[in-house]
């Protein structure tokens, strides 16, 4: 499906909000007929900012690809906003704990642990750094992404960071509860320690993070649809 297309396709749903919106087109692979040419179609349009993710098989952009899409996004002056979680890392740890059986909601954080983040954040930076365009990292869940932020911040590059409502106000303990209750603080990245989340709040007061949002992505917990 082409990026013009599922664009326009959003628009057309949008039509009826009562509230200002803006798109975040999300580029899953920029390798495919009409992509480049689509996005730029989009950014003379006043489309401004694009969506990539470095985990997910069906969203995860290769590292050449990525660079690719910051190379693009420079050129036109568009914001690029990358979830950094680091697949590989994510698929091996995934992989066994399955093969252990380990499918409680509380697994769900050994499987993504904070330095898969980490090691994606870090990659995504020194991409944006060589390239030399600003990036923002969604979904920070914890102290050691902004950890990264600040440091790149320290050199003078222009990364910024979001966190959400879930990192700030909930903690990994939730993912414990019994009764399959833990299924229902499911995300990803994963909610964090309350260490993590004192870290966030004080990022958020340095102004080390410059974006809350909800990134809400709500799911039926009778499993019948969003």
């Amino acid at each position: 499906e082409r990026i013009r297309d599922v664009v326009d396709a959003y628009r057309l749903t949008a039509a009826k909000a009562a509230a200002d919106y803006a798109l975040h087109i999300i580029v899953s692979d920029p390798s495919v007929a009409h992509a480049t040419e689509d996005l730029r179609q989009c950014f003379a349009e006043g489309y401004s900012s694009v969506k990539v993710y470095m985990t997910y098989d069906a969203l995860k952009l290769k590292d050449e690809e990525l660079l690719d899409v910051l190379s693009l996004c420079r050129s036109h002056g568009a914001m690029v906003m990358v979830h950094a979680e680091s697949h590989e890392l994510v698929a091996w740890i995934t992989r066994r704990l399955l093969n252990a059986e380990c499918i409680a909601a509380k697994y769900h954080a050994v499987a993504r642990p904070a330095l898969a983040e980490r090691e994606a954040a870090h990659r995504a930076i020194t991409f944006a750094e060589f390239i030399g365009t600003p990036l923002l990292i969604v979904h920070v869940s914890g102290g050691q992404v902004v950890d990264e932020i600040s440091r790149a911040r320290a050199r003078g590059i222009p990364i910024y960071g979001e966190t959400c409502p879930q990192y700030l106000e909930l903690t990994q303990n939730c993912l414990c509860r019994p009764g399959g209750e833990g299924n229902k603080f499911l995300c990803s990245p994963p909610l964090r320690s309350a260490t993590d989340q004192a870290e966030l709040w004080a990022a958020l007061q340095r102004g080390e993070l410059q974006v809350v949002s909800s990134d809400h992505s709500a799911y039926n917990f009778q499993g019948d649809g969003a």
